[in-house]
């Protein structure tokens, strides 16, 4: 049961905008693949959204915290604190601690063993734990803690105690992430389930406050979306000439071998170099083109070692195919911008590669 000074509509309106943006993910799936493609990409419009709805969520529940003349009942104040962390965490986990956004080279752990080699936590455990993670926080959170609210003598200790538990209209859009992340029957499902999962967060938090006027919440709820689209060409950058330069230079030694079958490649690849390298033990590489390479400082050799470009981030190799024809093998890097801009069609501006094969 939701404390008497809380907003009566934020669950609802999280519910309904859950459920639209999953609407609009099937339609775009369905009817603009190469558009959905693109804005569910690392570091696109999707995963700034995301940041941006638990980062907010998290500083209205700090904000929440002194709104009490006696600063409010100390589980209350538990409750929000532990809610800010924990969102503030996720949107730092979601962007990698601003591994692409500074483009520093992350600790060797997190190189060997994070199948995304950046600097992020979650991705250390592997595909099933990290599911299991995610939808136990969608029903924890948005179906067991609102009916655990409804719990007459649970409620009356919430009341007491001021601690906000979402209402209960907040379980069909929570029920809907948690059924679509396990079903997962698109590509890139979990970026638009945790897209919602942000704007679940979002919206209940605008209630902690006590304060807000409810046509506010539309407003808040579409924020994250827009600064989502705004964000990735502010943070674009100026491309440096010499970085690109060297790049190209090792994507093309890279390519080299690949043509060379020093990398072996297979139809329907497309991973990290070091994943393809480590799962599937392709070449050897040492006596190859990129063998060859000068490691001009300990830096270039360190990130070499992991396939890293100059930027930090992993090397990628492609080998797109057509009803089992390849239509493009190519390694890529991408580029200044830090995010994937080429698709199966081949290497796009802004990232830097170069072909093995192309028909």
């Amino acid at each position: 049961m939701s404390s008497p000074s809380r907003l009566p509509l934020p669950e609802t309106l999280s519910s309904v905008l859950i459920l639209i943006l999953l609407a609009v993910a099937a339609l775009l799936w369905t009817l603009a693949p190469e558009f959905y493609y693109r804005i569910s990409q690392e570091d696109g419009p999707l995963e700034w959204a995301t940041f941006w709805a638990f980062l907010l969520a998290a500083l209205l529940a700090f904000g929440a915290i002194p709104g009490r003349p006696s600063g409010g009942a100390p589980w209350r104040t538990l409750y929000l604190a532990a809610f800010g962390i924990g969102c503030l965490a996720v949107a730092a986990e979601e962007i990698s601690w601003g591994q692409r956004l500074f483009t520093y080279r992350p600790p060797e752990l997190f190189l060997a063993d994070n199948f995304q080699q950046e600097l992020n936590l979650h991705n250390l455990a592997d595909t099933s734990t990290r599911k299991a993670m995610l939808t136990g926080l969608l029903i924890g959170f948005g179906v067991l803690f609102p009916l655990l609210g409804q719990v007459p003598s649970v409620a009356h200790w919430f009341r007491q105690q001021e601690v906000p538990a979402p209402a209960p209209a907040i379980i069909p859009g929570f029920v809907a992430l948690a059924l679509l992340y396990l079903a997962y029957p698109m590509e890139s499902t979990g970026e638009w389930v945790e897209a919602g999962t942000g704007l679940g967060f979002l919206l209940p938090a605008v209630g902690y406050l006590g304060r807000l006027r409810t046509a506010w919440l539309p407003a808040v709820g579409s924020l994250p979306i827009l600064l989502g689209i705004l964000t990735p060409p502010l943070l674009a950058g100026t491309p440096d000439p010499t970085k690109i330069d060297l790049a190209m230079v090792e994507a093309s030694a890279l390519a080299q071998d690949v043509k060379a079958r020093r990398l072996r490649s297979r139809c329907g690849v497309h991973k990290r170099l070091y994943t393809f390298v480590e799962e599937f033990g392709s070449g050897d590489l040492s006596r190859g083109a990129w063998g060859q390479l000068e490691d001009t400082d300990d830096e270039t050799s360190a990130r070499r070692q992991y396939f890293l470009d100059p930027w930090n981030l992993p090397y990628w190799i492609r080998h797109a195919c057509r009803d089992g024809r390849p239509t493009a093998i190519y390694v890529y890097s991408f580029g200044p911008n830090r995010r994937r801009d080429s698709s199966a069609r081949g290497i796009q501006p802004d990232d830097v590669g170069s072909y093995a094969s192309r028909p």
